[in-house]
C-alpha cells in the first residue's frame, strides 16, 4: 500500500493574511494593551469579535471561490505586507542585537541578524583598514623625517669636519 502524501495547502491565503495584519494594525492599540482590568478585557473581546467576523466573511468568500472552480494557488509569493507585520510586532520581530550570543553566527537561523553582524564586521574591517593606512602614512612620515634628520646631521658633521680642518690649517700656519 503506497499512500501518496497529500500536499498541505496554506491555512490562509495571502489576501486573508494581509487583511488580518491590516485589522490588527488598525486595532493594535487595544489588542496590545498590557492593562488587565475588566474594561480593557471587554474592549479586547469586542475587538477580536470584530476581527473574527471580518475574517469569517473573507473565508466565506474563499469557500465560494473554490465552489465556483477558482482553484488553489500553487505558487507562494513573498508576503507583501511583511513590513507591517514587523512594525506590528516591534522589537519582538527581530529581537535585540547582541554580539555575545549565538545569533550572530552565520547559519544559526537568524539571517537578518547574520546580515547585520556581517555589516558590522565589514564596517569594523573598513575602519581597521583606515587605521592601518594611517599607521602606514605615519611610518612613511617618520621615515621621511628620519631621512631629513640624517641628511641634516650629515651636513652638520661635514661642516664641523671642515671647520676643524681649517682650524688645523690655521694652527699649522701659525707655527710655521
Amino acid at each position: 500500500m503506497n499512500k501518496v502524501k497529500r500536499e498541505r495547502q496554506p491555512n490562509f491565503s495571502s489576501s486573508e493574511e494581509k487583511l488580518l495584519v491590516e485589522l490588527i494594525l488598525k486595532h493594535g492599540n487595544i489588542i496590545k494593551n498590557k492593562e488587565t482590568d475588566a474594561d480593557i478585557w471587554k474592549k479586547k473581546d469586542e475587538t477580536w469579535d470584530i476581527i473574527d467576523g471580518l475574517m469569517v466573511i473573507s473565508s466565506e468568500e474563499k469557500k465560494e471561490m473554490y465552489k465556483t472552480g477558482g482553484g488553489i494557488a500553487k505558487t507562494f509569493k513573498k508576503i507583501e505586507f511583511y513590513e507591517n507585520i514587523v512594525k506590528l510586532l516591534g522589537i519582538s520581530a527581530v529581537g535585540l542585537d547582541s554580539c555575545f550570543d549565538s545569533d550572530i553566527i552565520v547559519g544559526s537561523g537568524s539571517t537578518k541578524r547574520s546580515l547585520k553582524w556581517k555589516t558590522v564586521q565589514n564596517v569594523v574591517n573598513l575602519k581597521k583598514n583606515k587605521v592601518y593606512k594611517k599607521q602606514l602614512e605615519m611610518i612613511e612620515v617618520e621615515k621621511e623625517r628620519s631621512m631629513v634628520k640624517f641628511e641634516w646631521d650629515k651636513a652638520e658633521h661635514e661642516i664641523r669636519m671642515e671647520a676643524l680642518h681649517w682650524k688645523l690649517k690655521l694652527k699649522k700656519k701659525n707655527f710655521v
